[in-house]
């Protein structure tokens, strides 16, 4: 196995990392000549790769640094002369991949030795905004004091909400939806036996367009049957989600069916054609339940 060291510009641990093709002043024939001697010698050549990791010396830091994860405006402190790609970004994605499938192309590499060498801090991102706290561990970024009777009744409910929901928030499957609108992020938790989901549907900012968008959820079961409704101190009042957060005004189609009291719709609808939302107000939430009958 070659360890860290054969790429661009590695010659300490302060520079290089990021920048995913072979140093040809340490290599100048490429790594051929050394896979294929090891081979000659029966044996199997394995290469080290840290992906995930930028040294702020590296020529791609220096072209992007807003691919680093970070909390907006500022960036984690470093670490191990150190930082962590947003690899949720497709561009920092398919660039990584891009690099890598080079150097793997270029010679006989049997096995990689994939490094993750730090911890991640601040692991905030520019592409996709915040997953909202209800999905890992619950907070309230307000100062309380401030609030009315109104407000701290409302987050007395979800407080408790959140309680009940904690053991299954964090003992199913994370998800992440695929959705064409910018402006709109959606994720979730699945059962490990398929019964059961919760999907966030985030509003982050103002949409391109009127249309919605179709929320298409992996990993159910195709043959069974799921009910969906509001999940939340919300679902209490579910005409009330929408009526707040919806700009249904704007928006020529109908809201979606499957989320009507007694409809159903199968784990293969809703993984390959999905459950349509209207477009909502920026800076909004709902949650879904979806649960198998």
């Amino acid at each position: 196995m070659l360890d860290d060291g054969w790429f661009h510009a590695r010659r300490t641990d302060t520079a290089g990392l990021g920048d995913w093709w072979v140093d040809r002043s340490v290599w100048p024939d490429g790594l051929k000549p050394l896979a294929d001697a090891i081979h000659d010698h029966g044996m199997q050549f394995g290469l080290w790769f840290e992906p995930e990791m930028v040294n702020p010396d590296s020529d791609l830091y220096r072209e992007h640094p807003d691919w680093v994860l970070q909390a907006t405006g500022r960036l984690p402190l470093p670490h191990r002369n150190q930082q962590v790609l947003d690899l949720t970004n497709p561009d920092a994605f398919a660039h990584v991949l891009e690099q890598i499938s080079t150097v793997l192309g270029e010679c006989d590499v049997d096995y990689v030795k994939w490094d993750h060498n730090r911890d991640l801090l601040e692991a905030g991102t520019n592409t996709r905004g915040g997953a909202p706290a209800v999905f890992g561990s619950f907070g309230i970024e307000w100062d309380i004091r401030q609030a009315s009777e109104s407000d701290l009744a409302r987050i007395a409910q979800w407080i408790a909400w959140y309680k009940q929901e904690r053991a299954f928030l964090h003992s199913g499957r994370v998800v992440r939806l695929d959705v064409t609108d910018p402006g709109v992020m959606t994720h979730g938790v699945v059962a490990d036996d398929v019964s059961r989901a919760i999907i966030a549907h985030v509003q982050y900012e103002e949409s391109p367009s009127n249309r919605g968008v179709w929320l298409r959820v992996p990993g159910l079961d195709p043959k069974a049957h799921y009910r969906l409704k509001w999940a939340g101190p919300a679902a209490e009042d579910p005409e009330d989600v929408l009526r707040e957060a919806s700009r249904r005004d704007w928006d020529p189609l109908s809201e979606s069916g499957p989320l009507g009291p007694d409809a159903t719709i199968t784990g293969a609808a809703l993984g390959t054609i999905g459950v349509r939302i209207p477009r909502c107000h920026p800076e909004t939430i709902r949650l879904i339940e979806i649960v198998r009958v």
